[in-house]
C-alpha cells in the first residue's frame, strides 16, 4: 500500500435510522421533506425503565436477525446491532464484496460517545445484584466495551485493516472520517468504512437530559452511519459519490461564545484547507436543536456570518431524524449525499459544509464536493 495526499471519495453508504433502512430509503424521506413528526414514535411500552420522555425518534421494530440471519447475532446488543447492517449496506453500496479479497485490507473508525450506555449500565448493575462480581454473566462483557460495535462489525465482514473506535460525542463521525483519511494517506489500509452509531435507551436518555439541561426539550433519536472511503484513483471511476474535501477538528469551552469562536474558526480552516471559498457553499447540514439552546443559536449565527454571500441551502438534521447524539454528524453526512442527488441540485454548484459542535465545546466541520461522474440514484 502506498500514502496518498489526494482527497478520498466517499464510494458507498449505509445509512439505519428512523428515516429508514438503507441509502435509498434514507433519500427518499429527506428528500421528500419528512420531518420529526413523521417518524416520533410512543415508546413508553418499549422499555420497563422510567424515561424523561415518553417520545422518540427510534426503530421501534428493528430486529437485526431479519437483516443479518440468527447466526453470530443473538448476543448483539442495539448499538452493535445497528452498527453491523449499516456497515454491510455501506460495503454494498461501494461494491467491497464482503468477506473476501476486497475486504482483507479495509479498516474501520467507528465515532460513539461510550459505546452501549445501556450495556455497560447493566454490567455494573450486575456486580451489586450478584453475590460477589465474579458472578456476572462473562456474556454481559463484551458489549460493555466501547470497542464492541466496530470489532463485531471487523469479524462478520472480515475486515482485517486497522479498527479504531472514537469517543467524541456529537462530533464523532467526522472524528472518524478524518481518523479514516489518515489511515488512506498513510497507506495503512486500501479502504475504510467510517462513521458513527447511537443507540436509543433509557440509560442513554437520562445521560442526554444531564449533559443538555432539563430546560431543553430535545427530541432524541439512534441511527448508525457509516461510509466507505477510498483513495480517489479508485473511488472516482464511476463509484464516486462525493470527495471529502477536508475535515477539521478543534477543542474548546463550553460557553457559548466560546463555542461560536471555536466552530467558526474549525469550518473556515477546513474552507481555506478544501481551497473553497464561502460563497460557493451551496448546502449547509447542521445538527440544530430547540431554538432556545445557547449551542444552537451560536452555531446559527456562525452560518449567518460565514456564509452571508453564498447562495446556500440549510439544513438540520434534528427536525427530520430527532437528535441522535454520537451519531449526529453522520446523519448529516447522509444527508449531504441524499442532497446531492437531488434534482433540484445545480449541476455547478455542489459542495457542502457540515458543522458540528460537542456538549463539552469541541467543534468539528467537513467539506465535500460532489463527484461530477457520480451517476448513483438511491431514489429508485
Amino acid at each position: 500500500m502506498r500514502a496518498l495526499t489526494a482527497p478520498p471519495v466517499i464510494t458507498g453508504w449505509g445509512v439505519v435510522s428512523p428515516l429508514g433502512i438503507g441509502a435509498a430509503a434514507f433519500t427518499e424521506a429527506v428528500l421528500s421533506g419528512a420531518g420529526c413528526a413523521g417518524c416520533a414514535v410512543d415508546i413508553s411500552a418499549m422499555f420497563d425503565e422510567p424515561l424523561p420522555r415518553d417520545v422518540a425518534c427510534v426503530l421501534p421494530g428493528f430486529d437485526v436477525r431479519e437483516h443479518l440471519g440468527r447466526k453470530g447475532t443473538s448476543a448483539y446488543d442495539r448499538v452493535t446491532a445497528l452498527t453491523v447492517v449499516a456497515c454491510g449496506l455501506a460495503l454494498r453500496d461501494a461494491g467491497l464484496h464482503a468477506p473476501g479479497p476486497a475486504t482483507e485490507e479495509t479498516g474501520l473508525a467507528l465515532g460513539t460517545n461510550l459505546g452501549s450506555a445501556r450495556s455497560t449500565w447493566e454490567f455494573g448493575r450486575e456486580t451489586y445484584l450478584r453475590s460477589r462480581p465474579h458472578l456476572v454473566s462473562p456474556q454481559l462483557f463484551p458489549n460493555a466495551a466501547i470497542n464492541c460495535a466496530a470489532g463485531q462489525a471487523a469479524i462478520r465482514y472480515g475486515l482485517r485493516g486497522v479498527n479504531a473506535t472514537l469517543a467524541a460525542g456529537p462530533p464523532a463521525a467526522l472524528t472518524a472520517l478524518r481518523y479514516a483519511r489518515n489511515a488512506l494517506r498513510g497507506g495503512h489500509a486500501t479502504a475504510m468504512i467510517a462513521g458513527a452509531a447511537e443507540e436509543y435507551s433509557p440509560q442513554n436518555a437520562w445521560l442526554a437530559r444531564h449533559w443538555h439541561g432539563g430546560r431543553e426539550a430535545r427530541l432524541l433519536g439512534e441511527a448508525a452511519a457509516l461510509f466507505a472511503l477510498e483513495p480517489a484513483a479508485e473511488g472516482a471511476t464511476g463509484r464516486g459519490r462525493a470527495e471529502l474535501l477536508a475535515v477539521e477538528l478543534a477543542g474548546g469551552e463550553p460557553a457559548p461564545e466560546a463555542v461560536s469562536a471555536t466552530v467558526e474558526g474549525c469550518a473556515r480552516r477546513a474552507l481555506a484547507l478544501a481551497r473553497v471559498a464561502p460563497e460557493e457553499v451551496d448546502l449547509a447540514v447542521t445538527c440544530g436543536g430547540p431554538a432556545e439552546c445557547p449551542r444552537t443559536r451560536a452555531e446559527e449565527e456562525v452560518l449567518d456570518r460565514l456564509l452571508a454571500q453564498a447562495r446556500c441551502r440549510r439544513f438540520r438534521v434534528a427536525d427530520t431524524a430527532g437528535d441522535c447524539l454520537a451519531a449526529s454528524a453522520g446523519v448529516q453526512l447522509a444527508t449531504v449525499l441524499a442532497r446531492f442527488g437531488s434534482p433540484e441540485r445545480s449541476p455547478d454548484r455542489s459542495v457542502a459544509l457540515v458543522t458540528s459542535l460537542g456538549w463539552d465545546g469541541a467543534a468539528g466541520a467537513a467539506v465535500l464536493r460532489r463527484c461530477p461522474d457520480d451517476r448513483s440514484d438511491h431514489r429508485l
